[in-house]
């Protein structure tokens, strides 16, 4: 998987705000508290927890609160960025 690149930064960002995002924080409220995870993070499907090969990943980006931790991921691919993970 690749590395998020400042330039994946600024799209990613690009592709938030298109989207009014993020806002302030649901856990503590503070705004403008985001910070972007210096990686990408790949959240596993698995349909059939006993049938070996059947998980499909998602490449996601972690949004923190610096305030209070709450964590947020990003489908890149719901932002039409997936290209960015590989």
């Amino acid at each position: 998987m690749a590395n998020l690149t400042q330039q994946a930064v600024e799209q990613i960002n690009r592709a938030l705000s298109l989207r009014n995002a993020p806002r302030p924080c649901a856990l503590c409220q503070k705004p403008n508290t985001w910070v972007m995870t210096r990686g990408f993070v790949t959240l596993t499907l698995v349909g059939d927890m006993n049938v070996f090969g059947m998980a499909q990943d998602v490449p996601c980006v972690g949004l923190v609160c610096t305030n209070c931790g709450n964590t947020h991921l990003i489908d890149l691919a719901t932002l039409g960025l997936s290209n960015l993970a590989r």
